[in-house]
């Protein structure tokens, strides 16, 4: 979510149009949306904490990917590729906490997760846009990387 307010900046960045820049966005939704199945079958073979880490840990990296991508083709790619690392944790954290968790601790980890999804949303559509408008887009996608 960090990206959706700097939208028009890319738009201006790479001159395309609100229609075009919102691939940007619309990328790791639709990976991730196409990836959640696929990625919870690899998680029965291969095991689900390996899965997990392997999403985790390709987040920032992929962020970090994009600081230095020089066309709106690269960025889209990237965002698409951190779609497919965020269903690899999406779609098997249920499933992970669910069988290493009591009844109760599962219940408070949904809610938690849950809970920390959605502000975790809210806040990097705040913070994108602040840090954006005080400094510069690379400084937005470099502080994602850190909290990531």
């Amino acid at each position: 979510y960090l990206l959706q307010p700097m939208l028009p900046t890319f738009a201006q960045i790479f001159t395309i149009s609100e229609t075009q820049v919102n691939w940007l966005f619309a990328a790791s939704t639709l990976a991730l949306s196409f990836s959640l199945v696929p990625m919870a079958v690899l998680s029965e073979s291969v095991g689900r904490k390996p899965v997990m880490m392997a999403g985790l840990f390709s987040i920032p990296t992929l962020s970090a990917l994009m600081l230095f991508g020089d066309s709106f083709l690269f960025l889209v790619v990237c965002r698409a590729l951190i779609g497919v690392a965020l269903a690899a944790f999406a779609a098997v954290a249920v499933a992970y906490m669910a069988e290493e968790l009591d009844k109760h601790a599962f219940s408070m980890a949904i809610g938690t997760y849950i809970a920390a999804n959605s502000l975790g949303g809210i806040a990097g559509r705040i913070s994108g846009g602040l840090l954006a408008d005080n400094f510069s887009v690379d400084v937005a996608i470099e502080v994602m990387m850190v909290f990531t």
